[in-house]
């Protein structure tokens, strides 16, 4: 079965793995699903080395520790919904190559720095942090955006879904330093505007008129640049709803 709410021992065991997959040879397993059973720590998975997707969705999970170690093919991971209250760079190391999915809404993860954990992970696609009503207090931070471009610096091209939005991590941040959570902008807007002395070449007399013309000129530029604004935000509407189409496409059985 895909998911399992019966009433089980609350320890996450070989046993029952077992009972759950059907089979003996746990190094057959590829999909595990054990949710809502309680299961306090993620342990005995060391023999289910070809495991692609592992669900532990609302359990009572407080740390992810070193039970993920042996999982170095894993795909796709769901602890969603469980007492998470910090991560660790060593609970995704083993992970890095293989994780292209990962779920951690409705956890406490308060610690916004505790997001550089995700370092390693340089084939992630799809992070969920939060999620309708399910969220991480470090979700709130002033500096939750920038801490997740600092941590996949390495991955900026490859991860397009954050909390259920298509993110593309280099379009859309420019340069970000320092340590002080803010977004610095691109030198090049930093830079004055050149001054025009336009008005060494004007006839007083005919300013009325002049300033007339400027009026209306304004008014087309302003026009121009508001039809231009909407452009944009069309293109950039239909380019996310492309990358959530095929996010959807691809996370369909």
């Amino acid at each position: 079965p895909p998911f399992l709410s019966l009433q089980f021992p609350k320890m996450l065991t070989q046993d029952l793995i077992k009972h759950v997959t059907g089979e003996y040879d746990l190094e057959v397993v590829q999909l595990l699903a054990l949710t809502a059973l309680e299961i306090p720590s993620i342990m005995n998975l060391d023999m289910c080395i070809n495991l692609k997707e592992l669900n532990l969705s609302s359990n009572s999970l407080k740390t992810i520790g070193a039970g993920l170690s042996t999982l170095t093919k894993l795909s796709r991971l769901d602890l969603s919904n469980n007492l998470i209250s910090s991560l660790s760079p060593a609970d995704f190391e083993p992970l890095g190559k293989s994780l292209t999915f990962l779920a951690l809404e409705g956890n406490n993860i308060t610690d916004v720095d505790d997001l550089y954990s995700f370092t390693s992970l340089v084939n992630l696609k799809t992070l969920y942090m939060k999620r309708d009503e399910l969220a991480n207090p470090c979700c709130g931070h002033p500096s939750y955006f920038v801490k997740i471009v600092k941590a996949f610096e390495d991955n900026v091209e490859g991860l397009t879904i954050l909390d259920g939005e298509s993110f593309q991590l280099k379009g859309a941040v420019g340069d970000v330093s320092g340590s002080d959570g803010m977004l610095k902008p691109d030198e090049e807007y930093n830079k004055p505007l050149p001054v025009e002395k336009w008005l060494d070449n004007v006839d007083i007399e005919n300013v009325a008129p002049l300033a007339e013309s400027f009026e209306v000129k304004d008014a087309e530029e302003q026009l121009q640049e508001e039809l231009t604004e909407v452009d944009i935000k069309l293109k950039r509407a239909r380019a996310s709803m492309k990358v959530a189409n095929n996010e959807i496409e691809r996370l369909k059985p």
